[in-house]
């Protein structure tokens, strides 16, 4: 019988061919694996770089807003930053050469750069590229902003009624404005960095040395407010632009608080900061309220164009690094004026914000006047404190500085929560990288 053969089996065995054709995608995958393990080094490396830049930076820009470093400082300090950190890095074979560190002292930034070379292994064997060059870079400002706070207190006679705790309003207010001042100086400011000014006001304000130079001679040392084109601004006082002095014929309530005003003080200065605080336990009350006058002082205590009246305690220019603050306090309805810029002012006594020249809408006139005095980012702000005020004075102090920088108070816990939050408003540090 004839057997057919079986099929012979050796033309189809592949089993070598796949085992080459793995190894060939085996090497393809390894190439990749290696490349994402390249790319993964030159990711970390570039990060990490730039976080060490930034931080080199940012130190020697610290140290270029003291205002008295040189330039050959600013760069050994960013150098020194540098090279402290790097050692702390893992480089991954990276070389790393022409470190730079450029101040500008006009902008008070500091631009660092530095040249980076990381050697690729894997990209390197697959005859691709051998290593990356790139250059990180990064510029720091930073500027810590200098404070300059016009502290318009209500020294009116109903400041010695008490508030819903039962102390006298008067009293609380000196507790928490002397708590103020610590609070501002626990933040340890630079010398000249946060500087405060007080000024209290009832019926006028008595800006004693200052009077003669402001107002020329009159029969005790007290103003009210400007007549003329310069009523609702901070024009500085000249004959063209006069303060008045005040008088019972001008308003038959007038008087003359014995508080005067103690310009911008530096509160690093321990003498200085006594002498601010002892200024503040000698706040006596008395007197209606004329509180459009104590916000116009607040401007001009703040004003870069009243440097020839305040002398060493002028306020600085408005920049960018300088904060401006007024903090406009009271009990009541505004409700003493004198003039009206100029015009006939019908009803010296109204509290109604609508009557032109009244007390609240001489307010409001200077409040917005202040608020646009200065460029966007530099402008004055304006917090207001309604210590048990009627809802009529709130509105009026809202419209003045703005709801989200008003604060309603009834009691001594609630007058240091307004001042304490304020603080945290203040921030004394500003950094843009």
């Amino acid at each position: 019988m004839f057997v057919v053969p079986p099929k012979s089996s050796f033309g189809s065995c592949d089993r070598g061919s796949v085992a080459i054709t793995f190894g060939l995608i085996l090497g393809v995958l390894m190439l990749f694996v290696g490349l994402a393990v390249d790319i993964a080094r030159l990711n970390y490396v570039r990060t990490h770089m730039q976080s060490t830049l930034d931080a080199a930076s940012l130190a020697a820009a610290k140290l270029l807003d003291t205002q008295t470093a040189t330039a050959a400082e600013v760069q050994a300090m960013a150098a020194a930053y540098f090279q402290a950190n790097i050692k702390n890095e893992r480089l991954h074979g990276a070389t790393i050469t022409n470190f730079t560190a450029t101040p500008d002292f006009t902008t008070g930034t500091v631009k660092a750069t530095v040249d980076i070379d990381l050697p690729m292994y894997f990209a390197r064997a697959g005859n691709s590229i051998k290593s990356t060059v790139f250059k990180p870079a990064s510029a720091s400002t930073y500027k810590t902003l200098r404070l300059e706070v016009a502290m318009a207190l209500d020294v009116t006679g109903s400041m010695n009624d008490p508030s819903a705790d039962g102390m006298p309003k008067i009293q609380a207010l000196k507790t928490v404005a002397k708590e103020f001042i610590d609070e501002l100086y626990s933040h340890n400011p630079q010398p000249g960095f946060v500087r405060v000014g007080l000024l209290p006001w009832s019926n006028s304000i008595n800006v004693g040395p200052y009077a003669n130079v402001v107002a020329g001679y009159g029969s005790d040392d007290c103003v009210v407010d400007r007549p003329g084109a310069a009523a609702f601004t901070d024009a500085p006082p000249s004959w063209a632009a006069p303060i008045s002095r005040g008088s019972s014929a001008m308003n038959p309530w007038y008087s003359c608080p014995s508080a005067t005003p103690m310009p911008l003080q530096d509160l690093r200065d321990l003498g200085l900061r006594s002498a601010f605080k002892s200024s503040i336990d000698g706040l006596r009350a008395s007197g209606g309220t004329a509180g459009h006058i104590g916000a116009a002082w607040g401007w001009y205590m703040l004003s870069p164009n009243w440097s020839n009246v305040w002398g060493t305690y002028a306020a600085r220019p408005y920049a960018d690094n300088v904060q401006k603050i007024i903090i406009l306090l009271t009990d009541g309805m505004f409700n003493t004026a004198y003039n009206n810029g100029g015009g006939a002012l019908v009803s010296p006594e109204s509290t109604d914000p609508a009557v032109a020249g009244s007390s609240p809408n001489q307010a409001l006139n200077i409040c917005t006047n202040i608020k646009a005095a200065a460029p966007a980012g530099q402008a004055i702000t304006i917090y207001t404190i309604g210590f048990t005020t009627p809802p009529e004075a709130e509105a009026m102090l809202k419209a003045c500085g703005g709801a989200a920088n008003f604060y309603a108070a009834d009691n001594a816990s609630q007058l240091r929560a307004s001042f304490a939050d304020i603080v945290s408003r203040l921030t004394n540090l500003r950094v843009a990288s």
